[in-house]
């Protein structure tokens, strides 16, 4: 099955108003020398970027990383903090289940498999 891609030119949509509208470019107001780059703590680094969370869980707790990526991405989804997620399921704490994590996560479950 072939499919016919439409052919997409700057006049057809709006992407070369965007790319190219005054308004979206902002001057920079000094030069980019090193002292613009920043080491980031380990804390920050963590906060900016799960997946290193992610992979910290699952080396610490020996659990799988698809585990611990499923559970991170109903948090997620249900715009909950993925603390309880690790609480109840990587620390088991006494938490109270919630239902909707657990329908989201079987869901999510059944995405994945008929990818």
């Amino acid at each position: 099955m072939k499919l016919k891609l439409a052919r997409v030119t700057p006049r057809s949509c709006n992407l070369r108003r965007l790319l190219f509208n005054q308004n979206n470019i902002k001057p920079m107001n000094s030069e980019y020398t090193a002292s613009n780059i920043r080491v980031l703590t380990d804390a920050e680094i963590i906060e900016r970027q799960p997946f290193v969370l992610i992979h910290e869980i699952a080396r610490k707790y020996s659990q799988p990383t698809t585990f611990i990526e499923r559970g991170f991405e109903v948090c997620f989804r249900l715009s909950i903090p993925p603390d309880y997620f690790i609480n109840r399921y990587i620390l088991k704490a006494d938490i109270p289940e919630m239902p909707e994590f657990t329908a989201t996560y079987i869901d999510l479950m059944r995405e994945q498999r008929n990818q």
